[in-house]
């Protein structure tokens, strides 16, 4: 009995190991998701590259405010539903807002043209014009989502379909792509650029502040990059769009120059480009592709009715010294404000703010020259806070900076000082046979009105001197600089 039980035992286990193998055999194997990005090289996209995909033709040359970048995304499986695109906020108000929020206006000045690639004649692109703003805004971010006037059935009627959002940015270090149309270039094509993921940080450029952007190195953005697409996988959809690069850059935070910031001040990082992430987009839609603004108010902010304004944005030591900050809002009933550093500015501190009633703010200037953010809190919401930024400079231009531009005839000389913002955007001159000019000598100059100054050589014997000072955003003025035309 006992071998027989054994026996039995090893013929029990037997055919447990070989039902568990069969199983084992015929469960199916899950094989990682295969990643798109097309293997075509860096520069024009040609849709004749054996490497081509269609998706591509999503992408298109956006003629608004600016001309931008736009990608035509998918909203749902309705044929019927609008064609909806995305670019940046910027490129579609040209009054440049910091904290103005547009929903549903009518926006029919515009539009986007696809195909517009190097080996595709002019006969072949496609133009839509766009219907209105769905919503757009500069306010810590730089997006707009536009509705075009057409269906989706009309872009797919001419061959355009479009993109997924994708439902995360990728990790940092994935490969990544940007595509868009640079204008630096002579052609006016659609490019390509690769680099990787790199971190997100938080940007201020000029009166904007753009929170949680993604960095990267990709090359050639360029003005007219802006709202061109960011894809890691075509298969999972464009994740951010280009917003604004370093490239070219000069003053720490000015316009053209964003800037980082930290508890431990600021940054200008050479040749690096910020993305914003827009894959809570996707939730602004309904499911018959339509844009919903109930939908949308989950992960946008609502517009409101407040305004704020300063008179200006760059105050120099002097002002510091004899005038207070001057804030105008339009907001009538109880509102609250807090002054900070760059450094020291959290855009979710909801305690230290101060309460002040009327529509004009004025507050003492800090002490120190830096970049500071006022945050205005209306009835106690702070959900919905306007952010401006202002500037304390106390440094002058450096003379050695300025440069004129000199055209002569035998008779005359036209000359023209050149601006170089944000150090010189203004200039005062004087001029004089050079043994009468001294351009130490505070008294003659004139205020340069960017209309080229005229002289006649006759009644100004040469050697001529040519006195030029320059003045910054801030009031602040150079020493001067003499130029001798002989």
């Amino acid at each position: 009995m006992k071998n027989i039980f054994k026996k039995t035992y090893k013929l029990l286990v037997l055919l447990v190991l070989v039902m568990a193998s069969c199983n084992k055999e015929d469960t199916p194997t899950t094989t990682p998701p295969v990643v798109l990005l097309p293997s075509i090289a860096d520069g024009t996209v040609k849709q004749q590259d054996p490497n081509f995909i269609n998706a591509l033709y999503a992408i298109g040359q956006f003629e608004g405010d600016l001309t931008c970048t736009g990608v035509y995304i998918k909203t749902s499986e309705n044929a019927n539903a609008p064609a909806y695109i995305l670019t940046n906020g910027h490129c579609v108000n040209n009054q440049w807002d910091d904290n103005k929020i547009i929903v549903n206006q009518d926006y029919t000045n515009a539009k986007i043209t696809f195909k517009v690639m190097e080996d595709v004649p002019a006969s072949q692109q496609v133009s839509f014009s766009t219907k209105k703003i769905a919503y757009g805004t500069m306010k810590g971010r730089d997006i707009a989502i536009v509705e075009l006037n057409a269906t989706n059935a009309d872009l797919k009627a001419a061959g355009i379909e479009p993109i997924n959002i994708a439902d995360a940015a990728p990790a940092e270090g994935t490969e990544i792509r940007t595509y868009g149309f640079p204008l630096k270039f002579d052609k006016k094509v659609l490019r390509q650029t690769s680099c990787v993921q790199q971190q997100k940080k938080d940007v201020a450029e000029f009166i904007w502040l753009w929170f949680d952007a993604y960095t990267n190195q990709c090359t050639n953005i360029y003005s007219g990059s802006s709202g061109s697409p960011v894809i890691a996988d075509f298969n999972q959809g464009v994740w951010g769009l280009v917003n604004t690069t370093t490239t070219g850059a000069t003053t720490a935070c000015e316009l053209g120059s964003p800037c980082e910031w930290t508890n431990t001040g600021i940054t200008l990082k050479n040749s690096t480009n910020y993305v914003m992430d827009i894959t809570d987009l996707k939730a602004c839609f309904g499911k018959d592709g339509f844009f919903n603004t109930a939908l949308a108010y989950t992960v946008l902010e609502k517009p409101d009715t407040n305004d704020a304004n300063m008179l200006k944005r760059n105050y120099s030591l002097n002002d510091v010294a004899n005038h207070k900050l001057e804030i105008k809002t339009t907001h009538t009933g109880n509102a609250k404000y807090l002054l900070s550093s760059i450094q020291d500015f959290n855009k979710d501190q909801t305690e230290g703010y101060t309460s002040f009633t009327g529509q004009n703010l004025t507050i003492d200037f800090p002490k120190k020259e830096g970049l500071y953010v006022v945050a205005l809190n209306y009835n106690n919401n702070f959900d919905q806070r306007d952010f401006l930024t202002f500037v304390i400079d106390g440094s002058a231009p450096d003379k050695d900076l300025i440069k004129i531009i000199v055209n002569q005839t035998d008779n005359e000389l036209l000359f023209e000082p050149e601006f170089k913002y944000p150090e010189l955007v203004g200039f005062e001159y004087k001029f004089d046979v050079a043994s009468k000019c001294d351009c130490n000598d505070t008294s003659g100059y004139e205020t340069y009105m960017r209309i080229p100054i005229f002289v006649n050589k006759k009644d100004y014997p040469f050697p001529l001197k040519i006195c030029i000072i320059g003045e910054d955003l801030a009031g602040n003025k150079s020493l001067p600089k003499e130029f001798l035309i002989n």
